[in-house]
């Protein structure tokens, strides 16, 4: 049986109440990915069953946990059609908000961040370019990007045996 989390309600197109909580160690700041479990696939040669087809629904993060309840909230955004858009973006439109793809009561939830172990992995990191240190506001935003936010080179963990 399958013990990932499943959506138990549809607050709106943005929130869900997925049916685990603190009992099941659910922490905000989670991240999740929401899917629906389609069709079987099989092998048109063997006939054998290969897995079944994944649709995702949208990303989101646990913002509110309960002891055996949790809400998770859509963190995607629309991302900009134009050049032009994007500027508008940066200068003074904030991005927008995604909804969840129809969410149905009974999609799975997979974790695919936990930031709380996540953070401590950007913790004592330096970009390999210009060797910056992340402050812990940094920190938080290579979660999101992982780039340096001086030069935006790729983040890598420091050795800590050098």
């Amino acid at each position: 049986m399958n013990n990932e989390p499943k959506i138990a309600k549809i607050i709106d197109s943005f929130n869900v109440v997925l049916n685990k909580g603190n009992f099941d160690k659910i922490e905000e700041g989670q991240e999740y990915l929401i899917y629906q479990q389609t069709e079987e696939i099989y092998d048109p040669e063997t006939k054998e069953l290969l897995e079944c087809l994944f649709v995702p629904k949208g990303k989101g993060i646990i913002t509110q946990v309960q002891e055996r309840i949790s809400i998770l909230h859509s963190n995607e955004y629309e991302k900009p059609s134009s050049l032009a858009e994007a500027f508008s973006v940066v200068l003074a439109n904030p991005l927008k908000l995604k909804a969840f793809k129809s969410p149905q009561i009974g999609d799975s939830a997979r974790l695919i961040i936990d930031t709380n172990e996540d953070k401590e992995m950007f913790e004592n990191t330096n970009c390999l370019r210009c060797g910056n240190t992340l402050t812990e506001e940094e920190s938080n935003n290579a979660l999101n990007k992982g780039l340096c936010d001086y030069c935006s080179h790729q983040m890598d963990k420091i050795n800590e045996d050098d």
